[in-house]
């Protein structure tokens, strides 16, 4: 329960905080949106590279998986 409160709490702030300091959320939101999606493309990337060299999307059974 007590997560609950500290949770609605915090969406409260942070909703009044955006509202307040809209300026400043949107600078840096068009900051870090694209150095995010970067990482998460290069990542994306050799995460797909790694798993076509280990031959794991040749249709071969991945480790801990059953074909069910």
């Amino acid at each position: 329960m007590k997560h609950l409160v500290v949770g609605t709490v915090a969406l409260i702030l942070g909703f009044i905080g955006m509202i307040v300091w809209w300026k400043t959320f949107g600078l840096v939101m068009r900051g870090v949106v694209p150095v995010f999606l970067a990482l998460f493309g290069a990542i994306a990337i050799l995460s797909g590279y790694r798993r076509a060299i280990t031959g794991k999307d040749n249709g071969e059974q991945v480790p801990g998986k059953s074909k069910t």
